[in-house]
């Protein structure tokens, strides 16, 4: 296990949300989440994939970030930006304000 998994799984749920609901740290940590999604898939239904999903990160309704992911092939790509055109879009307000 890495040192940030290790110190991920010791950290408390609420000090979790507090250091993510921070601008200034939110997006290298849920690029860095997305980066790693692929450890959590199942192989086989993966390899059934092929599509785009942006995501949306929202805050009482304001959109905070996007980002987009590339699944074709069995694998996930974190995208650079999320393209004009996706296949899904994930919208979700799992954060709260500091």
């Amino acid at each position: 296990m890495s040192d940030l998994s290790t110190l991920r799984t010791a950290t408390p749920d609420d000090d979790l949300l507090e250091l993510i609901g921070r601008d200034d740290i939110r997006p290298a940590a849920i690029a860095g989440i997305l980066a790693r999604l692929h450890e959590y898939a199942v192989p086989d239904r993966l390899a059934l994939l092929t599509g785009v999903v942006r995501i949306d990160l929202e805050r009482r309704g304001r959109l905070l970030q996007q980002h987009a992911l590339r699944v074709d092939g069995g694998a996930i790509e974190l995208l650079a930006g999320p393209p004009d055109t996706v296949d899904v879009v994930l919208r979700t307000s799992i954060l709260r304000a500091p």
